[in-house]
């Protein structure tokens, strides 16, 4: 039944495709949050501030990115408000979901795609991806189609012995599609901040900025920050000093 589904999608995709005319025009520097506070000035300038190009954003707060040059990853989008937002200047694309797993989950986010790609062809839906490849990425390249391919594999918690085999590995199936590639990389490198130590590393700066130039050493056409709780100061705009590192990479990105 999954087989037939999805050969049903590729098809439909096959004959939907050439109508997109979304392209990517520029680099992509996304972080993965927002801070937190409700003055959405404050929060678009330390946004801006901190380098970034893309945040996410409410659908109906777009006209304030415009002052700051920022551009909104919208999330839970619906084709109703697809077609609202497809000509605002702000717009980025919309967020799909992050790390759909396992597979039988991909036809109804290809039928989402179809679905917004109808309402704005101009701007790309977005998932973010497991650094699974093997059978498991083929089946979403070749049933999703994804305009994007993004990724997220931290090397400086999970340990790096994987950590250039997974960007070769994610590098050919987005060469193979002809489409950009993004990764996810981590704001700070210890190891235990999923288990809430918060210390600042020494290297930070060092270990991020390695992490910057090999993706971009290997065609990454976006780097996405995770996450904006350790870029700003709890229930504050003001960085943290891993946050400064980001800013600083962030600056290199945009020469």
């Amino acid at each position: 039944m999954l087989k037939t589904c999805i050969s049903s999608l590729f098809i439909l995709l096959m004959m939907t495709t050439q109508a997109f005319c979304w392209e990517m025009s520029e680099f992509m520097i996304y972080v993965w949050g927002v801070p937190k506070t409700d003055n959405l000035e404050t929060k678009a300038k330390a946004l801006a501030d901190a380098g970034v190009t893309i945040v996410n954003w409410e659908p109906d707060k777009l006209d304030i990115l415009q002052k700051y040059g920022l551009k909104a990853m919208v999330h839970n989008p619906t084709p109703e408000i697809a077609a609202k937002l497809s000509k605002h200047p702000a717009l980025w694309g919309y967020h799909c979901g992050d790390e759909p797993y396992p597979e039988d989950k991909f036809p109804p986010i290809a039928q989402q795609f179809i679905d917004l790609k109808k309402s704005d062809p101009n701007h790309p839906a977005f998932i973010n991806m497991l650094s699974t490849t093997g059978d498991f990425l083929r089946t979403y390249m070749e049933v999703v189609k994804p305009e994007i391919l993004s990724y997220d594999y931290y090397q400086w918690w999970w340990g790096s012995d994987r950590y250039f085999e997974k960007l070769e590995q994610l590098r050919e199936a987005a060469l193979l599609a002809d489409i950009p590639l993004a990764c996810c990389l981590e704001v700070t490198a210890n190891p235990e901040v999923e288990r809430g130590d918060n210390t600042y590393l020494a290297d930070n700066r060092l270990k991020l900025r390695q992490s910057v130039y090999t993706a971009l050493a290997y065609g990454v056409k976006g780097i996405e920050w995770f996450n904006a709780s350790a870029m700003f100061k709890p229930e504050s705009t003001e960085l943290t000093q891993a946050g400064k590192d980001v800013k600083a990479l962030n600056t290199e990105l945009k020469l």
